[in-house]
């Protein structure tokens, strides 16, 4: 969504909730290092000046499959992209899309560490989480995946401790 065309009403809220998914850029090889830029990016152009604008807390949450292309914003099924919304569920069961659950911690990883040194942002979810068992699949949960130790690592440097 564009940033400027937020409407009025968010002033009258108490905090904003901001959803990353989507595309942050193109990605060969979605590593962390090299993600985080783009995210640095976004909160910096984008996320700071909606607060800045509302003066509102800001909540992140974030929403990125397991599949390959997360990053980049094309998750591929044959020759098309898939609409974002499509992977939320967990347990759907989609052979034609590639499984990628290292793209999708190296995506938490980038976007924590852009967190941690962020002191603007007063929270942040793991959106679509599934609580009801650990499922390896494609979906935007993290549980049961290698980005749920993703969190766990940041959790304790989020509360200060050193990294």
């Amino acid at each position: 969504a564009d940033i400027n065309s937020v409407p009025e009403f968010i002033a009258s809220t108490d905090e904003i909730y901001l959803v990353l998914s989507g595309r942050l850029g193109d990605f060969a090889n979605p590593q962390k290092d090299v993600i985080r830029p783009a995210v640095e990016t976004l909160f910096e152009n984008d996320f700071l000046s909606l607060r800045d604008r509302f003066n509102k807390p800001v909540i992140i949450g974030i929403a990125y499959a397991s599949a390959a292309g997360a990053a980049s914003g094309c998750v591929h099924s044959g020759d098309a992209c898939l609409p974002e919304y499509v992977l939320e569920q967990a347990g759907l069961d989609l052979p034609a899309v590639q499984q990628s659950l290292d793209e999708q911690a190296e995506i938490y990883n980038a976007v924590f560490e852009v967190i941690n040194h962020t002191d603007w942002i007063a929270g942040v979810i793991a959106s679509g989480y599934y609580p009801a068992v650990a499922i390896e699949d494609k979906s935007i949960s993290v549980r049961g995946k290698p980005a749920v130790d993703v969190i766990w690592y940041w959790f304790d440097h989020f509360l200060g401790a050193a990294p």
